[in-house]
């Protein structure tokens, strides 16, 4: 029960501020409070009094010290609740809110204020209630956990704490965590720390390491009391008091209004009456344990030495038990047989036949029932004989066949329902077949059967629990199983430290795409600590939980962007892993591979090194096909196979190869739907999903099926949602969402549906902002704003609206250069800065600040070119990327008379078009030529005639080879003969002119040759034009009329032609 309670309130005019009063573990809303039994020394009424204007508030909790009293929720459910409560009160986001908390209490307080910053950004009521909160104080809380509490832990079997006790134990990492947020989170409220000198009768419970909080410029200042009595001051003249009055006087509330309200002070509340907590309880409980154990003992020894009875059909005691009536009752027949017991009869069936038909149904009944209860132990043996035969069959078949091994669970569970490990095995197998609601059923069984037991088992089945609802996106009841587990691993002995290992691994590495890199980063770094100190008497799983420990590291790394450090990791991984996978080749050991390699292809990919992510990613194909043919309803090898097989379609994609990447994509989908139609609960398999089928609807757009591209984007986004939807507060659904909403805009692109893709675009920006407030680390929010601001800026340049679209690249581009600040080897990230900064310099600059936005753009896009080049020099996208930003630089330069500056950029296209061309690759052959054309131009301006030719001569060079490849090109064919024009232009600048009248001639003939071609198109017959008036132009120019006239009569052909 949460209530909170009004103590006293302003009438007649609004409240400067409330102060709540948060009671410990045991505590009582008003006892707590008050020094003796009198209503009078109830201190919060003093304050309502001695401080004008505020209402005053005392909040009640259940927080029992020991079960045996009541029961109490874990910390972090406690804080929901008392959350949702102080919600209701819609008044206390009006004035500032002061929290005063003794003990337990200022952990809850402060657990409160996390929960309530987690829900800010979409729950406007929180983000009120906690804008409000101005300042805390606390008396006497363990911020870092109570020793009295882990003597309370040790003793647990008889003194069975209650959770909320057990959310106090000292040096609790949970309780560290917390603290550690909130003193980063509070730097901006009032302050005031207070705690004990004096020792109780079983001594100090919060020392002053504990009760200081490491608050900035806030130091504790102690109190002349016990634990007990800090919260309850003497007097109005207590310091403790005096002080808290003063700090809310003079640094928290408002400066007083000018009329002073009046104060009413509140009845008080009659609650239901709290269980007392004197011994009696604990003797009366004691004594009947100690009843149960003797009964227990002695029923064994009966069990051991009772009497037998002879066999007897069922018949036989059924006819002779309604042979005569009434029944006796359940109690009268147990009484008979432990008076049978005493002494030491032997009764036989006949015996009870003969009882009955003379009436005795009491003896008759009591023999029949005792032979009852030997026959069902007997058969109940022979089914728990079963259950165990099918267990380890189970066991053995789970390594093969993850839907075998569900089958001999469940068998073993219908035998016998009471044993725990069958319902683990149950859990296990169904979570390998991806079965997550079956795995969900199954751990809660085995949660509920072991509750009692070893701490290491509660702990286990505890951790098994918290991973299928983590799975299926219900985070925070699966955290809060995950943190019980945690706790109860690490209070146990080393025994446990592979299980907490796992268990640390696991949460770390959700955190990290939920966007919580520092929480993730501390739980790394204590599940590297743990490793260091696993027990050696299993050097096997723990060489395979080290390596998982770096391979699910890489993921912390990857999500912020730190691409080769995540590379550095899956090695380690990988060289630990792949030699027990040789010698041990079971189907976990080839997933893991089959998971790491692909991984590594995927993050050698991302800084360029393209051999490297081939060889790892045949690899991970080589592994994921082994363990595919071991077990084929295996989950997590299913897929992962589905992304490998996403992966190559794209590759095959971008090769050209259209048939083979439609076919993969198919099979991916494929593998994706068999998961679903067996259990549609993985969030993690809806997310892939939703990925893959953008992908593929990306790849039907690109082959013009236009309603089957806009099906796969509604389809992607929808799944998106849904992800969201389940865990809204997770990063990585909230990026994927944003990101199918960015890459879907790109289907709507006629007029009639441009609003649609703008809606689109500017949600996928608005997640991507507040991703990126909200988790500065994550990297994916910054990338999702670059995406999302490049889309815009696409649609505005489609709209004519240069400006914005301005504006938008820009935008992008800086987001982009963020990126490249965290992993400068990201090989994607270095080619779209070029781009981008080179499609902003491009944009129609016709005014002053048009062409001073383009010139510093270009000067951004030829600093990210040279930058990329030096850092990939050998892969083409980048450079290519590169080679256009130059290239539009050299224009934009030679238009605004910068001709020097052009030749440099230009220099610099050629050095790189050179390299590529070098490996006959037909594109920068022709790259290689139009830029030596654009050097020769350029030198041709200066007047520099001699350099002018040495690049006119090998742009022909270039252009010869391109019409040896493709002799019956056309585009090469024009080319060419415009090369030969510029070069005889240039050799009558050096006045070279017999030189200059050869290569004129030279390229008439090239006109003459072309003219033939019947099947110019449009463009190419403009172009052909254009080549004969100036080659008529340099023959003119040479004295050669004859030619000229010639060439001329065929221009007006061609000009003909292309009137027609």
């Amino acid at each position: 029960m949460t209530t909170l309670i009004k103590v006293a309130s302003v009438q007649g005019g609004m409240p400067r501020g409330h102060v709540i009063f948060v009671h410990g573990l045991g505590g009582h809303p008003y006892s707590t409070w008050q020094s003796s039994k009198s209503s009078d020394s109830f201190w919060p009424v003093w304050l309502a009094q001695d401080v004008p204007d505020v209402d005053v508030w005392t909040l009640y909790y259940d927080a029992p010290v020991t079960n045996w009293i009541g029961n109490s929720l874990p910390l972090q459910d406690r804080a929901t609740t008392v959350l949702e409560r102080l919600l209701r009160e819609k008044a206390l986001s009006k004035a500032p809110i002061t929290f005063v908390c003794h003990s337990l209490g200022g952990l809850v307080v402060k657990q409160v204020l996390r929960a309530a910053n987690d829900q800010k950004d979409y729950r406007q009521p929180v983000m009120r209630l906690l804008e409000s909160v101005r300042a805390v104080v606390f008396l006497g809380t363990p911020h870092s956990g109570a020793a009295h509490a882990t003597i309370l832990d040790t003793l647990r079997l008889i003194a069975w704490p209650s959770t909320a006790a057990m959310d106090l134990l000292k040096n609790d990492s949970h309780l560290r965590e917390l603290n550690q947020w909130y003193r980063a989170w509070s730097t901006n409220l009032k302050q005031k720390t207070f705690f004990e000198t004096r020792a109780t009768s079983v001594g100090l419970i919060v020392d002053a390491s504990s009760a200081d909080a490491g608050l900035v410029g806030v130091g504790p200042v102690p109190v002349e009391a016990d634990h007990v009595n800090i919260c309850k001051p003497l007097s109005r003249g207590d310091d403790m008091y005096c002080g808290l009055r003063d700090f809310l006087i003079e640094e928290v509330l408002p400066p007083n209004a000018c009329k002073r309200a009046t104060t009413y002070i509140e009845p008080r509340l009659t609650l239901p009456p709290q269980r007392s907590r004197n011994w009696v309880p604990f003797l009366i409980r004691l004594a009947v344990i100690a009843a149960i154990l003797i009964l227990i003992v002695q029923g064994a020894l009966r069990l051991v030495g009772g009497p037998t009875i002879d066999a007897a059909t069922s018949d036989q005691i059924i006819s002779a038990f309604l042979a005569k009536a009434p029944p006796p009752t359940r109690e009268q027949i147990h009484a008979f047989i432990a008076a049978l017991e005493k002494a030491s009869a032997t009764p036989n069936i006949n015996m009870a036949i003969d009882q009955a038909k003379q009436g005795r149904t009491l003896v008759a009944q009591a023999i029949w029932m005792q032979k009852y209860e030997e026959e069902k132990k007997s058969v109940s043996k022979s089914q728990a004989a079963q259950a165990e035969a099918a267990r380890n069959i189970g066991a053995s078949v789970a390594l093969e066949n993850a839907e075998k091994a569900i089958q001999w669970y469940s068998t073993a569970t219908e035998l016998d329902p009471s044993n725990p490990d069958g319902w683990l095995g149950l859990g296990d197998a169904a979570d390998d077949a991806g079965r997550l609601a079956l795995a969900e059923k199954s751990f809660r069984r085995y949660e509920a059967l072991v509750a009692n037991s070893d701490r290491k088992t509660v702990a286990v089945s505890l951790s098994r629990l918290a991973s299928s609802l983590i799975s299926q996106g219900k985070f925070a009841t699966g955290i809060g199983f995950q943190d019980r587990a945690i706790k109860l691993l690490e209070s146990t002995d080393g025994s446990a430290r592979n299980d907490l290992l796992e268990t640390l691994t696991s949460r770390a590495y959700r955190l990290a795409f939920r966007g919580d890199i520092e929480a993730s980063e501390a739980f790394f770094e204590k599940a590297f600590r743990v490793a260091k100190a696993l027990p050696p008497d299993s050097p096997a799983r723990n060489a395979e939980q080290i390596s998982a420990l770096h391979a699910i590291h890489t993921e912390l790394y990857e999500a912020q962007d730190l691409t080769s450090k995540a590379i550095d990791a899956i090695r380690i991984a990988i060289s630990i892993s792949e030699p027990i996978a040789r010698d041990s080749p079971t189907h976990s050991h080839l997933t893991g591979m089959l998971s790491r390699y692909y991984n590594l292809s995927t993050y050698l990919d991302l800084v360029g090194d393209a051999d490297g992510a081939r060889i790892a990613g045949n690899l991970a194909r080589e592994y994921g096909d082994r363990a595919a043919e071991i077990d084929p309803t295996a989950y997590r090898c299913q897929k992962c196979l589905a992304v490998l097989k996403s992966t190559q379609a794209q590759t095959e994609f971008d090769a050209g190869n259209l048939d083979l990447a439609k076919a993969l994509f198919s099979e991916s989908i494929g593998i994706l739907d068999k998961l679903r139609a067996v259990d549609d609960s993985s969030i993690d398999v809806i997310r892939d999903y939703s990925g893959i089928v953008m992908e593929f609807a990306i790849f039907q757009a690109a082959q013009g099926n236009t309603k089957e591209a806009r099906e796969g984007v509604e389809k992607s986004i929808a799944l998106a949602r849904r992800a969201v939807a389940v865990d809204p507060d997770n990063a990585d659904y909230q990026a994927r969402l944003a990101l199918a909403l960015s890459r879907g805009s790109g289907s709507y692109t006629n007029s009639e549906q441009q609003e649609t893709a703008q809606a689109m675009l500017n949600e996928a920006l608005g997640i991507a902002e507040l991703l990126k407030r909200r988790y500065p680390r994550y990297s994916s929010g910054l990338r999702e704003v670059a995406r999302a601001q490049l889309k815009m800026g696409d649609l505005a340049k489609d709209h004519r609206d240069f400006s914005a679209a301005r504006t938008r690249y820009s935008a992008a581009a800086l987001a982009i250069e963020q990126l490249l600040a965290l992993e400068p080897r990201h090989v994607v990230q270095a080619e779209e800065r070029i781009s981008i900064w080179t499609d902003v310099g491009s944009l129609p600059n016709d005014t002053t600040d048009d062409k001073n936005a383009a010139s510093r753009a270009f000067e951004n896009a030829v600093s990210s070119a040279r930058i990329g080049v030096d850092t990939h020099p050998n892969n083409q996208s980048v450079c290519r990327a590169a080679f256009n930003a130059w290239k539009q630089a050299a224009q934009f330069y030679m238009k605004e008379q910068r001709t020097s500056d052009a030749i440099d950029v230009l220099s610099r296209a050629a050095s790189v078009a050179e390299r590529f061309a070098n490996e006959l690759s037909i594109s920068w052959i022709d790259s290689l030529s139009l830029i030596h054309y654009r050097l020769a131009e350029a030198y041709q301006r200066n007047g520099e005639y001699s350099a002018a030719n040495s690049h006119s001569l090998r742009d022909v060079k270039a252009s010869r080879q391109l019409i040896s490849m493709e002799p019956n090109n056309v585009g090469w064919r024009i080319g060419y003969q415009n090369s030969l024009l510029l070069l005889a232009r240039g050799l009558g600048g050096e006045k070279q002119n017999e030189q200059a009248r050869v290569i004129a001639a030279d390229s008439a003939n090239e006109l003459q040759k072309l003219l033939q071609v019947s099947t110019l198109t449009k463009d190419q017959a403009i172009n052909l034009a254009e080549a004969y008036r100036s080659t008529i132009d340099s023959l003119s120019k040479s004295d050669d009329a004859t030619d000229a006239v010639r060439l001329f009569k065929d221009a007006m052909q061609i000009l003909n032609k292309v009137a027609e």
